[in-house]
């Protein structure tokens, strides 16, 4: 069954589904591949997949899909760095990291402080926002949940934080310093 029919990315399912085919490859591979990357792109696959709907599984649902996208799949990421620390890190010598783009993003009118500050958040959300910062940090910048706000509806929202659960324990505790290695495309 595609993984789609079952919610895809949006659906926490994924999480553990991810870990079980993280360790398959481990268990597989791991004598020869000393560097794993989970993700290419999270950006991309959310925003442009569950937001855009350019690519696929073409979703246009600009309002909180993306971001709890985002979050499955940083929580994704999580389990299988974690699988591979417990299980195979000892023995195979690896690194377990995410794959990041980093589109640079200019002001329209470099003179205007709007269009300064709008890009400026615009490039903390692409490069930053729900992927390095809650991976190294834990914790999304202030800037991203105040755009999120003001350019969607407050129900939706408050339906986003109640979703993926931002302050439960368990989330911080499993995305917290889940990367040994970071690149940046």
């Amino acid at each position: 069954m595609p993984l789609q029919n079952a919610g895809g990315w949006v659906n926490e399912e994924m999480i553990e589904h991810f870990g079980n085919f993280a360790r398959v490859l481990y268990k597989n591979f791991g004598e020869r591949v000393k560097q794993w990357f989970t993700f290419n792109e999270a950006w991309v696959i959310c925003v442009m997949g569950y937001g855009d709907g350019f690519f696929a599984p073409g979703i246009k649902e600009i309002s909180e899909t993306p971001y709890v996208c985002i979050h499955t799949i940083l929580k994704a990421h999580a389990r299988a760095y974690r699988i591979y620390e417990e299980e195979f890190k000892d023995k195979q010598k690896g690194q377990v990291g995410i794959t990041i783009d980093s589109g640079w993003l200019e002001p329209s009118d470099p003179n205007n402080p709007e269009d300064i500050k709008a890009s400026e958040r615009a490039l903390q959300f692409k490069v930053w926002s729900l992927k390095c910062d809650d991976v190294i940090k834990n914790m999304y910048p202030i800037s991203s949940k105040f755009s999120f706000l003001t350019s969607a509806s407050k129900y939706a929202f408050i339906s986003y934080m109640i979703t993926i659960r931002l302050f439960i324990p368990t989330s911080i505790c499993l995305i917290r310093s889940s990367l040994a290695c970071l690149q940046l495309q």
